[in-house]
């Protein structure tokens, strides 16, 4: 089971979450993570690149 820290919203601090097994086949990929100590929920997903970001990298290259 794969862990990370970030902020959790109830127990106000940072802490360890725990990825749980993926029951929708995201696999590694799963945005559901769960707080060790109180349980609570976070679904963090991968920041997207603005395409506004994509034109001005390209011009600079």
């Amino acid at each position: 089971m794969r862990e990370m820290t970030y902020h959790c919203p109830t127990c106000q601090g940072t802490r360890v979450f725990e990825q749980p097994p993926c029951a929708d086949g995201h696999g590694a990929d799963c945005p559901e993570w769960a707080c060790v100590d109180c349980g609570t929920a976070l679904l963090v997903d991968v920041v997207l690149e603005r395409a506004e970001d994509r034109e001005v990298a390209a011009r600079v290259a």
